[in-house]
C-alpha cells in the first residue's frame, strides 16, 4: 500500500484543505489522478478571501 497526502495552501500559505488516501502500489496513476482532483476541487470552493 502507498499513502497520499495532500496539502493544499493558497499563495499566500494559509491552508485550504488536505486530502489522504491509500492506494495499492500497482494502482499509483489511479491514485495520482485522485490526489489532484482533490486539490483542484478545494481550490474552488476555497473562501473568496483564502486566495488573496
Amino acid at each position: 500500500m502507498v499513502s497520499t497526502v495532500v496539502i493544499v495552501t493558497s499563495p499566500q500559505g494559509h491552508y485550504l484543505a488536505a486530502s489522504i488516501t491509500a492506494c495499492r502500489a500497482n494502482e499509483l496513476k489511479p491514485c495520482a489522478v485522485r490526489a489532484v482532483a482533490a486539490a483542484k476541487l478545494a481550490l474552488l470552493v476555497a473562501p473568496n478571501g483564502a486566495t488573496t
